[in-house]
């Protein structure tokens, strides 16, 4: 996927303000620590401008950001693969609402901070347990599907193991898109990563794990339904949610009618031999 996925300025409204975010250039860069440098851009864990808009918008409606504007910066710290993050911020206010703007990102521990501390010299902090979930936008082959806002993609890694174990001959994926929308619909389903458990009474049960994430580009906003590996079998002790099961997705066997051709049949002379 391409670098449009995180526009570096964008706006949304909430709560009746309109916000204004602006990523530094800071956020882009690769850090270098006597002499080494990381081979992840500083803010690596974001992959799509949903995820800057998710956070900042549980920051706004559940710990009162904009309770900071021109008090200085803050840090707001949250997690992300169990890790705590922490993302330093400054709001100002003005008479067409408020701007944010993200200054930078790292890691709990890392290289230059104490172990239990984040930006020491920042008196505005804010302590949370908001989860960042991840992307993989950006590990997308190809676009294999979409109906009405929802979206449906493959990763690369998918696509591999996919035919490996010759996966379109043992499931109708069409038919668990559909699924899959149906139970978004219904609320059964959330964004997020999920381990969905296909039925197949022929060869077996296949697990798919699928990631379900918001994808904003400019004024556009789908539902990206993200296909991210495939497997046979599974190790049930490290999945922490429940499987979702799925019926049977097994593609209807076809029964090709033979056909037998033409037939040549002999002509029985009349009268009597001589």
């Amino acid at each position: 996927m391409k670098t449009e996925l995180i526009e570096r300025e964008f706006n949304f409204k909430e709560i009746g303000y309109d916000i204004d975010v602006k990523l530094t250039s800071h956020l882009f860069i690769r850090r270098t620590i006597n002499g080494i440098t990381d081979k992840h851009i500083r803010s690596h864990i974001f992959k799509t401008r949903a995820q800057y808009q998710d956070l900042l918008t549980a920051a706004i409606k559940k710990f009162n950001l904009l309770d900071y504007a021109n008090k200085g910066r803050v840090s707001f710290i949250f997690i992300h693969k169990q890790e705590k993050y922490g993302m330093l911020l400054d709001v100002t206010k003005s008479k067409d609402g408020y701007t944010i703007t993200v200054i930078t990102i790292d890691k709990m521990g890392d290289r230059h901070f104490v172990k239990n501390a984040f930006f020491g010299k920042e008196k505005n902090k804010i302590y949370t347990e908001y989860v960042l979930h991840s992307s993989y936008m950006r590990a997308i082959e190809e676009r294999v599907n979409s109906c009405r806002e929802f979206v449906f993609y493959n990763t690369f890694f998918y696509n591999r193991s996919a035919q490996e174990i010759s996966l379109k001959k043992k499931i109708n994926e069409y038919r668990i898109h559909n699924s899959i929308i149906s139970r978004f619909d219904n609320k059964t389903l959330y964004f997020g990563r999920h381990w969905i458990e296909i039925c197949n009474k022929t060869d077996g049960p296949i697990y798919i794990l699928i990631n379900i994430e918001k994808l904003i580009v400019k004024d556009l906003q789908n539902i990206a339904i993200i296909f991210v590996d495939v497997r046979e079998e599974i190790d049930r002790t490290q999945i922490t949610k429940d499987i979702i099961c799925f019926p049977d997705f097994t593609p209807p066997k076809i029964k090709v009618k033979s056909k037998t051709g033409l037939r040549i049949k002999k002509k029985l002379l009349s009268g009597k031999l001589s």
